[in-house]
């Protein structure tokens, strides 16, 4: 550190360097994934549809993700009806002017009672997040959640899959 009375301080900071660069890059999945999970999300928000999108991708899965409900809906039936139905839904609890998450998972069970359906706000209190297991969802994710936070969730349904097909 030098220091000049009136002119100001200068700090300098040696960091270690690293031989070896061990960060992936953006296009490779994490090793070890098992099945790739086919997800669905409804997300009004268009950075949070896009970054989570690239998060689940980033970890080998098959990512569709639209701004809204109808559509939501409606990809899922296609899904349902189709040899490669969707294996979770992520749907955002509040939507300014459409369907809230709980309004789209109604209609979801309505096509598919076992339909499985994780619940995503920044709400952590909202009576819809705390209850979320009254409305048929199997989880929630708070945003902002992190990639561990989508992988530990992705791992649940995961789990839950193997006990369904046994």
């Amino acid at each position: 550190m030098e220091s000049i009375v009136n002119e100001g301080t200068t700090f300098r900071v040696y960091l270690p360097a690293e031989k070896q660069q061990t960060m992936k890059t953006h296009n490779e999945p994490v090793q070890g994934a098992s099945k790739a999970l086919k997800i669905l999300i409804a997300d009004d928000e268009e950075s949070v549809l896009k970054t989570t999108s690239l998060l689940l991708k980033h970890l080998g899965h098959d990512v569709s993700g639209v701004p809204e409900g109808k559509e939501a809906i409606e990809l899922y039936r296609r899904s349902k009806d189709s040899s490669d139905p969707f294996d979770l839904v992520i749907l955002d609890l509040v939507s300014p002017g459409a369907m809230s998450g709980v309004q789209i998972l109604d209609e979801l069970l309505r096509i598919d009672p076992a339909v499985y359906a994780l619940l995503s706000s920044g709400y952590q209190n909202d009576p819809q997040i705390i209850n979320h297991e009254q409305h048929g969802f199997k989880g929630v994710l708070i945003k902002p959640y992190r990639i561990e936070d989508l992988d530990e969730m992705l791992k649940k349904v995961k789990k839950a899959e193997k006990m369904n097909d046994q």
